[in-house]
């Protein structure tokens, strides 16, 4: 159940980077990291393409009441992780803490944005 909340979170949160961003539906955030073992490139002679998160008109708006009702340090570690992309070694460099910071801040967050958003 937990895993759950958090999955939903996450989902939620890409959606709204998204949205921030103002690249609507389909903003070509990734759905899968290349990184990822089930991750492979395109075969030789057909057209790259890219599975991306798909957005919904409603969840940006609310998700960003939501973020902002946060503390500073989490919507800043917000802002680094999803819209700029940091990693969270990246992250925790510019905002002066640890990474395992970085990733209980981002853990935090994902379970209040599906508690405020549902």
């Amino acid at each position: 159940m937990a895993g759950d909340r958090v999955d939903r979170g996450e989902a939620l949160l890409m959606e709204w980077a998204a949205w921030l961003r103002g690249s609507g539906e389909r903003a070509g955030y990734s759905s899968m990291s290349p990184l990822h073992v089930d991750w492979s490139p395109p075969s030789p002679g057909t057209t790259p393409t890219m599975r991306t998160v798909r957005g919904t008109a409603s969840s940006g708006p609310a998700v960003h009441r939501a973020v902002l009702a946060m503390s500073i340090r989490a919507q800043q570690t917000l802002l680094l992780h999803y819209v700029l992309r940091r990693t969270d070694e990246a992250a925790a460099a510019e905002l002066g803490c640890g990474a395992s910071t970085v990733r209980a801040r981002l853990m935090a967050a994902r379970r209040a944005v599906v508690q405020a958003v549902s």
